[in-house]
């Protein structure tokens, strides 16, 4: 059975208080790692969290997909060619 994870926070300001978060100074922004050892990205734009990148190969082809934006805004494609990562939900799917 997989372990049960503990909710993220979607507050900033409870960000402080949970020892999951820490601040990169380098991509100016919060991460969260965890009880998994999985690794998140807060994008604050949208006030979600995104699953960290890591593998090239998983990497590559998700980029081809950014261009994709269902409700034609163009906000997706940028935020994702921005942050280097898959796309970034709309809805509340994390």
């Amino acid at each position: 059975m997989a372990p049960t994870l503990e909710p993220f926070p979607t507050e900033t300001e409870d960000f402080a208080t949970d020892d999951r978060i820490s601040f990169s100074k380098t991509a100016d922004t919060h991460l969260l790692e965890a009880e998994d050892g999985t690794e998140w990205e807060w994008l604050a734009r949208v006030s979600k969290w995104i699953p960290v990148v890591r593998n090239k190969s998983s990497f590559a082809p998700r980029i081809e997909n950014c261009g994709s934006n269902p409700a034609g805004s163009g906000s997706l494609r940028t935020d994702c060619h921005l942050l280097g990562v898959a796309q970034i939900l709309t809805h509340d799917a994390i």
